[in-house]
């Protein structure tokens, strides 16, 4: 996808943005993970666990607003929470690009937490993951038996931890994305 087409995919979801204002938390939610699927199916983003957001451009002025430098990015490598942050921050920017590009958990969290509890971030990284985020999890007030039902998520979907690769990982990333959808913006196990 050359520039021109990014700039033209993120207008036209900001012009959604009205109708995102006024939605519910769970509509949001929602909006945020077809936004999601739009750029995993437009290669705009490129599902990689163990990255929050990551890319490589260094012509882009680090404090410069992110909403208004991504269209520059060809690919941008995300993990789940990334990938939230990345939407979230194409509607709403909420940073500088220098901040975007240095997203960890944390910061991930803090970004998107006004529309996902920290239990819903706790399953939904461990399920893209495959791993025991245990302290994550665990002030999140997620079960054991739940984080370990997050954690076999991929697998039970065919797209096993143990494969790990673009294509796995971009399978693993669209499937809790329409899991959110399919669940009116709540990811269920």
């Amino acid at each position: 996808m050359n520039k021109q087409e990014r700039i033209k995919l993120f207008k036209g979801i900001r012009k959604t943005n009205a109708k995102f204002d006024k939605a519910t938390k769970a509509e949001k939610r929602v909006m945020i993970a077809k936004d999601i699927l739009k750029y995993c199916n437009s290669k705009v983003i490129v599902a990689s666990h163990g990255k929050y957001v990551n890319f490589n451009d260094r012509a882009l002025d680090l404090g410069a607003s992110a909403q208004g430098e991504l269209h520059k990015i060809p690919k941008c490598s995300v993990c789940a929470l990334g990938s939230m942050a990345y939407a979230h921050v194409v509607r709403k920017n909420k940073c500088d690009v220098g901040e975007f590009n240095s997203l960890n958990q944390y910061r991930s969290k803090r970004m998107i937490s006004d529309l996902f509890s920290d239990k819903q971030l706790a399953l939904i990284e461990c399920a893209f993951e495959s791993t025991d985020h245990r302290s994550a999890a665990h002030y999140a007030g997620v079960s054991e038996g739940d984080r370990s039902k997050a954690m076999d998520f991929r697998d039970s979907y065919g797209c096993p931890a143990e494969e790990r690769g673009s294509s796995e990982d971009a399978k693993a990333l669209r499937l809790i994305m329409q899991n959110i959808i399919d669940n009116k913006g709540t990811f269920k196990l």
